[in-house]
């Protein structure tokens, strides 16, 4: 949302090109894909060049976000990559004796164990209880979600990067790498911070005459923009 009030607010800018340096290791698939399709949207409908920019770290979500851009720069020593997508754990519990959730916590114990008891209507309303195993149905359609989602990375990546989809999940995988081994990959397109970046937007777009102006957020990213 935050980041949507901010593209508002350029809309009334001249802008010719902008950087987005953002450090994330991800989120939820949800909040990553808006993000994602708020970028294109903005970079289609003013046919603006846009790079992304990491200090530290562009990964899994981080990295989806960054395919809405022209190209990508790292700093020397950012971490990029993490292809993949993690579902929820389901954690059960085996025969348990009592639970602890640590010290001046509550703790539970009984004399014959921990007897839980339910009421729900519907199949696996009751998904991820910790006190039952999951069936095989049940892993199969978390799988399947899993799936799904992985499929699309791979195919914005591919299609974003120009990478084959067998390099991405055979030779890549969901490994992190450096941000010399993620240019040697093609995860990147070059090792170059932030000011380097800035000179090489100005480069591109051939601007003698030039304005930046520079949206800060503490601890989220902060936005470059260029206009004539």
């Amino acid at each position: 949302s935050e980041i949507e009030k901010d593209l508002e607010e350029l809309e009334s800018k001249k802008l010719k090109g902008l950087i987005i340096s953002i450090d994330s290791p991800g989120g939820s698939v949800s909040a990553t894909y808006k993000l994602y399709k708020a970028i294109k949207k903005f970079k289609e409908k003013y046919n603006l060049k846009i790079f992304f920019h990491t200090n530290d770290l562009l990964a899994s979500g981080g990295y989806w976000v960054a395919m809405a851009s022209d190209k990508i720069f790292a700093d020397y020593g950012a971490l990029i990559g993490s292809i993949g997508v993690r579902g929820p754990d389901w954690i059960y519990y085996d025969q348990p004796i009592s639970i602890s959730s640590g010290i001046l916590s509550k703790q539970v114990e009984t004399k014959d164990g921990i007897k839980k008891y339910r009421t729900i209507a519907g199949r696996s309303k009751d998904l991820f209880d910790p006190f039952r195993i999951p069936t095989e149905e049940e892993i199969q359609s978390l799988q399947n979600i899993v799936n799904g989602i992985y499929l699309d990375f791979i195919n914005t990546v591919s299609s974003s990067r120009n990478l084959e989809r067998q390099f991405i999940i055979e030779d890549l995988g969901a490994i992190i790498f450096d941000s010399n081994k993620a240019k040697d990959n093609y995860l990147i397109d070059q090792v170059m911070n932030i000011k380097d970046v800035t000179n090489q937007m100005i480069k591109e777009l051939n601007l003698l005459d030039h304005k930046i102006l520079i949206k800060k957020k503490t601890n989220i990213s902060f936005v470059e923009t260029f206009f004539q």
